[in-house]
């Protein structure tokens, strides 16, 4: 089963996807095409199974309760795979399905694999950052600002990433850090590969920035209401851009009028002032 395993998490890395065949316990092909005939064995590889499902239903028939510990050691047991499959989604209906065969909560299965796995990648972050310096890294982030939080946040619930993008332009973005994350989400996007906490930490320069998000990950920060919560900082960020758009043609027409009224171009200020109404009332719907 090691050997199987191991197989299937390769074939995953490069892309491939692997079925298995359900032959009857205790029996191999040749038992099956000495006592039943090539028929039988034809029908069955004609069947194959997903490739979880076989290694589920091997875990499962071996176990012989359902207690917390037999559960927590199902998903230990099944995790390396579900580690290497590339998918969010897929990974997902995999843990709701071992969920549901060991009589558990599916989202607390779902919280525990993300923990485990968000410490994990801890681990590992601050091992590789150890090796390279010396140095035992300990993450002080201050200050934690709107932008950097909302990064953070999707860096670990990465399917909003989609709706942060057409809300907010890069160029709005002060805090460094923030942005650097933005632009690795966006050219991981652009090059159409899969957005995952641990691919996005892995092209980050900053060490304290990648420890930064894989504590948040690990921690289960944005389990709760991550919606309403990236929701609210795209709104603040925002109104702060047009506040400061709003403030810039302000100084503008200020200074115009104190060179004097008759160098000011009526039509411009105009249009300036029709915008900074327009500002207002966008920012009051909001």
């Amino acid at each position: 089963r090691n050997a199987t395993v191991k197989a299937v998490i390769l074939a995953e890395s490069v892309g491939l996807t692997v079925n298995a065949v359900k032959i009857p316990p205790r029996t191999d092909p040749s038992d099956i095409l000495c006592s039943h005939g090539p028929e039988t064995l034809k029908k069955l590889i004609e069947r194959p199974i997903n490739i979880f499902d076989y290694l589920l239903d091997f875990l499962i028939s071996a176990k012989t309760d359902n207690t917390g510990e037999a559960q927590e050691e199902a998903l230990k047991e099944l995790t390396p795979y579900l580690d290497a499959v590339g998918s969010d989604v897929r990974r997902e209906k995999y843990l709701r399905q071992l969920a549901d065969e060991v009589n558990a909560d599916p989202v607390t299965v779902i919280r525990e694999y993300r923990n485990n796995r968000g410490k994990k990648l801890l681990r590992t972050s601050r091992l590789r950052s150890y090796r390279s310096t010396g140095v035992e890294t300990e993450t002080v982030f201050e200050p934690v600002d709107d932008e950097l939080y909302l990064m953070t946040a999707v860096a670990v619930k990465t399917e909003h990433f989609t709706t942060l993008r057409k809300s907010l332009a890069p160029e709005i973005f002060r805090d460094r850090r923030a942005l650097s994350v933005y632009r690795v989400m966006d050219e991981l996007s652009v090059d159409g590969r899969e957005l995952r906490t641990d691919v996005i930490v892995s092209k980050l320069d900053d060490e304290k920035m990648k420890s930064y998000i894989l504590e948040k990950a690990a921690a289960g920060i944005y389990d709760q209401r991550a919606d309403d919560t990236i929701k609210e900082k795209i709104r603040i960020l925002q109104i702060r851009t047009l506040n400061d758009e709003r403030l810039e043609l302000q100084k503008l027409m200020d200074k115009e009028n104190d060179t004097g009224l008759d160098s000011v171009n009526p039509m411009i200020n105009n249009a300036r002032m029709k915008r900074i109404l327009e500002i207002d009332k966008e920012i009051q719907a909001r």
